[in-house]
């Protein structure tokens, strides 16, 4: 496939560019070799598997646990320094 003047005349329509006749030509030229190098990697029998992931590992997850130790957790809540009952207030994060 190739870009010829009346390609690229309707490719400028669309995007609505407004190229001179020098800019159209290096448009029609770059767009060529573009469609080149497209042409010969396609002709290429790479042989490659679509990458599924990149890692060789799956995540490691670990179940959630409740942490029980109320002593623990009143002495959070006692040495926070702006609370509001049992609740913590922290800055807003936006």
């Amino acid at each position: 496939m190739e870009f010829d003047k009346e390609k690229i005349e309707n490719l400028i329509k669309l995007a609505r560019l407004e190229l001179t006749e020098e800019e159209k030509e290096k448009f029609s030229n770059d767009l060529n070799k573009i469609l080149s190098y497209v042409e010969k990697i396609q002709s290429l029998d790479l042989n490659v598997e679509p990458l599924i992931s990149s890692g060789l590992w799956m995540n490691d997850f670990r179940e959630d646990e409740i942490f029980l130790d109320q002593e623990i957790v009143e002495k959070i809540i006692e040495n926070f320094p702006d609370k509001e009952g049992r609740y913590l207030k922290v800055p807003k994060v936006l």
